[in-house]
């Protein structure tokens, strides 16, 4: 049967409603978080225009990073709250790459240029030197920098963890596919795929990982765009009062996402429905 497509956007919607009903008040983590990507413009003292040295470009590359994270923030939480697992991930991966790509261009700003021009290869030309040039500069070994090599970071060895565990499901591998699989055959539909891979009982423990992903993500931005900054007293104090908000939220939810990992059932079911919709 054809997939009807304004039914699928309504129970989008219809999960959308029902979740964020039921996150209550850690809906407004996702604001909290926005609130202090968007200072990294707002409390940015000089934006260079005209020029191109390499420190100047180095801030145009780190800034587009940073503003690009802030929408796949967006992007990672809509995609939760609707009951997408696999989306969500995906916009997670490519947040942790632009912040892994900025701390990168902040140690050696050179590689700001080299990531500009990345599109600047003639259409007809076969070697694509810039491209080229750049998939060498960020490599994942180089971005992901490993213990005792001279620009390891901690922060980025626990990115590159999540990072893994969100390229899973983006690639061919039974990862892929299991989800939208498993949950039909839950759903009892009849159905042989269903739409929304989220697991059910996952609601809570997803939209942290988003959370606190975006967090240690912040954290790494801290130094890479402070010394931009006029005064880096809000930011830092933006990121500790949405730190310590989420800490609490996930004391209180630990238990409960616990016991619904173990179980892999609750009080939250799917609805019977062809695309598999959400309901409390």
């Amino acid at each position: 049967m054809p997939t009807d497509l304004r039914e699928l956007l309504a129970n989008e919607r219809s999960n959308f409603e029902a979740t964020s009903k039921f996150m209550g008040h850690s809906f407004a983590l996702i604001k909290d978080l926005e609130t202090v990507y968007e200072l990294a413009v707002k409390q940015i003292k000089r934006i260079p225009t005209g020029t191109t040295s390499d420190s100047d470009l180095a801030f145009h590359a780190v800034l587009n990073q940073a503003m690009i994270s802030r929408m796949l923030l967006t992007q990672a939480a809509s995609a939760v709250l609707k009951m997408y697992q696999g989306d969500a991930l995906m916009h997670l991966r490519k947040a942790i790459e632009r912040c892994a790509f900025a701390v990168r261009i902040s140690k050696h700003q050179e590689l700001g240029r080299v990531w500009l021009e990345a599109g600047l290869d003639p259409e007809n030309e076969m070697m694509k030197t810039k491209y080229r040039a750049y998939r060498k500069a960020f490599r994942t070994e180089l971005i992901f920098p490993a213990s005792g090599e001279p620009d390891h970071n901690p922060g980025l060895t626990d990115l590159k963890q999540k990072w893994e565990i969100c390229s899973k499901p983006v690639h061919g591998s039974i990862f892929g596919i299991a989800n939208f699989i498993g949950n039909a055959r839950k759903a009892g539909t009849g159905t042989t795929i269903a739409f929304f891979d989220l697991p059910h009982g996952s609601l809570q423990s997803m939209f942290l990982y988003v959370v606190t992903t975006h967090l240690t993500i912040l954290k790494l931005f801290t130094p890479v765009i402070g010394g931009y900054m006029d005064d880096q007293t809000l930011w830092s104090k933006e990121l500790k009062y949405a730190s310590e908000k989420a800490s609490r939220f996930l004391g209180a939810w630990t238990p409960n996402i616990m016991a619904l990992r173990a179980a892999r059932k609750g009080k939250l079911k799917p609805r019977t429905g062809s695309q598999g919709h959400y309901s409390s």
